[in-house]
């Protein structure tokens, strides 16, 4: 029944109703809220309504309402593309003005990569998720220092168990990047 209600309403919404969209803006605030507040290159109230309108935007680009999971992925992935966008535009216009100001700073470097931030944020999340076995498999792996038989030798592991959590973990990679 949820899942129906969900999708009439982003139905209501894309169709121009506002209190459609009013109600689809609640059910996320708390996402808005949260990268609003990431968000440290501008004022969280400005950074809370370019996302909350991101949001709008979103909702008007969804072709197709079917799945209720798919909706609701789209619309998270166009916050946090709109978050990182936000991030790199600030931190252009902040080095634009640097070197504006001064020829100093006219060889400053373009910081404009927060999707490492984003990664690593993700990485622990999903580390903290894994039993201490893998975790400590994993961190072998990311060191580079071993190859997947010292690995094994280490743990006291099969070489195949090794190569299938590093298998595991490529594939589960390609969700936070």
């Amino acid at each position: 029944m949820e899942n129906t209600i969900f999708i009439h309403t982003l139905q209501q919404a894309k169709n121009g109703d506002t209190s459609a969209q009013e109600q689809i803006i609640l059910k996320f605030q708390p996402m808005i809220r949260k990268y609003a507040y990431k968000c440290h290159a501008m004022e969280y109230e400005d950074a809370q309504q370019e996302l909350t309108l991101a949001l709008l935007i979103a909702i008007q680009s969804i072709k197709y309402i079917q799945n209720e999971g798919a909706c609701i992925c789209f619309i998270q992935n166009a916050l946090k593309n709109h978050f990182k966008y936000l991030c790199r535009m600030s931190i252009r216009h902040s080095e634009y003005e640097q070197s504006s100001e001064s020829e100093t700073f006219a060889s400053l470097p373009a910081y404009s990569d927060f999707g490492f931030i984003e990664l690593n944020l993700s990485l622990q999340e999903y580390m903290r998720s894994l039993s201490s076995t893998r975790q400590k498999i994993l961190n072998f792996i990311l060191s580079e220092k071993y190859s997947t038989s010292e690995i094994a030798d280490k743990l006291h592991l099969s070489v195949q168990y090794i190569n299938r959590v590093k298998k595991e973990f490529l594939s589960e990679r390609r969700k936070f990047t």
